[in-house]
């Protein structure tokens, strides 16, 4: 860590504006509480304040040097004490010396100077302590700004990671029913599972296109859920009744990639599976406030048998909303006899 007097301007003018007033309260004190003539006065606040203050900046690598370890704090405050002492009399010795090669000092200003040097010592020892105080403090200062930014970092890593695994868990699950799908069809009619192949081909290159945004525009999330629908649609043709209803002032706002996908692969596969008749399923985006609504509801079967799942894309959607907006409560479900409902809140 660099000397922060030298590394910030900032610092920098803070700490001669100190000795500034310090020199100003030194020069007051000697000219009228002891009644040291003007020039005497003058002089020995230059010599001694501008000295300490050059030995001041130096103090920095002596507490760069000692440290504060644990179990090293006892070895920091001798070494501070002995330089402490050490540099106060330099300071005292070469002040008074330059004082003696100015002219017009005076015999009697001279005396003085002798007469008040352990008075000087001490105040150079205090001064060391404050100096190397706020030093402690600036290194304190600065190496708390750098946890936060490496704990804000690590967060932000560990973040992204559990988004990867999220979304490497909802890609397999598709991929899984896609292809059962596939293999289904080309028992059954070939040229739709070609046709089913390129669309799952075309929407795998979507996906994969903006997998580093964490966010993408809603116009793109819907293309991706026209290019899944079709490959739905291959293989269940007129049973599947699908009606997108999104206001046009809303293509621009943003939402977490593929985040929609697994909802609508779930209206798929409780709602088309499982019925015998078609399956309608209805997706509206409206705005509300600072927020955007998404809904997708899909008919049920009344009376069927509910298809078991392990509940992937739900759980990972909410745990995807939750760590993105750092809130639990955006992701809705209402379940009656005939429909299923889903409802998206998306902050904006």
């Amino acid at each position: 860590m660099l000397n922060p007097l030298g590394s910030s301007q900032i610092y920098m003018r803070i700490y001669f504006l100190i000795w500034l007033i310090a020199g100003v309260l030194h020069y007051l004190l000697l000219r009228f509480a002891l009644d040291i003539n003007h020039f005497g006065a003058l002089l020995d606040a230059a010599v001694f304040n501008v000295s300490f203050a050059i030995i001041g900046y130096g103090i920095w690598y002596v507490v760069r040097f000692s440290g504060i370890e644990p179990g090293s704090i006892f070895d920091a405050i001798i070494t501070h004490l002995l330089a402490a002492m050490i540099l106060s009399a330099i300071w005292v010795g070469t002040g008074y010396m330059v004082l003696k090669m100015i002219p017009g000092t005076g015999s009697g200003y001279l005396l003085f100077v002798k007469e008040t040097i352990y008075w000087r010592g001490a105040l150079g020892i205090i001064y060391y302590i404050l100096i190397a105080l706020n030093y402690y403090l600036v290194i304190f200062y600065t190496e708390y700004q750098q946890q936060k930014l490496r704990k804000s970092e690590m967060d932000r890593l560990l973040k992204e990671s559990e988004l990867s695994m999220l979304k490497a868990q909802i890609n397999p699950h598709f991929i899984f029913n896609s292809l059962n799908s596939i293999s289904s069809l080309i028992l059954t009619n070939s040229e739709k599972a070609h046709e089913m192949v390129v669309n799952l081909s075309s929407f795998l290159r979507y996906t994969i296109t903006p997998r580093d945004k964490k966010l993408v525009k809603l116009s793109q999330e819907l293309k991706a859920i026209d290019l899944y629908l079709s490959i739905e649609k291959i293989r269940f043709g007129d049973k599947l009744d699908v009606s997108i209803s999104c206001e046009k002032s809303l293509d621009n706002q943003l939402l977490p990639n593929m985040i929609l996908q697994p909802l609508v692969e779930n209206a798929v596969k409780y709602g088309v599976y499982e019925s015998t008749d078609t399956c309608e399923i209805n997706i509206t985006c409206h705005s509300v406030q600072n927020a955007m609504i998404i809904n997708i509801l899909n008919d049920i079967e009344p009376g069927g048998i509910p298809k078991k799942g392990k509940g992937i894309g739900l759980q990972n959607v909410r745990s995807r909303l939750k760590m993105i907006y750092e809130q639990d409560n955006l992701l809705t479900i209402e379940k009656s006899d005939v429909r299923f409902s889903v409802k998206l809140i998306i902050p904006q």
